[in-house]
């Protein structure tokens, strides 16, 4: 899938390494594909969706969420150490 994810954009501060793409990624595309079919933005969804198909690193979206969870910038995983 070519473009995505996006190239950053955003100053060093407003970046992460997300584990699950190998790279790093604006902080907003961070919460879009972590929110990705949970109530995020639909055409980042679609996107990801693609993407997971076409470089067959994942599965799944949820999959690809899994690997997000365990990422510090992941914004469920407070949620998730909250619950432990």
């Amino acid at each position: 899938m070519d473009g995505f994810p996006r190239a950053p954009v955003n100053d060093e501060a407003g970046r992460v390494f997300c584990p699950a793409f190998a790279g790093v990624i604006d902080d907003g595309l961070c919460w879009e594909c972590s929110m990705a079919d949970h109530g995020g933005p639909t055409d980042t969804a679609e996107e990801l969706r693609r993407w997971v198909r076409s470089s067959g690193r994942f599965a799944s979206v949820a999959e690809f969420q899994q690997v997000c969870a365990g990422c510090p910038h992941c914004p469920w995983r407070a949620s998730a150490e909250g619950n432990s």
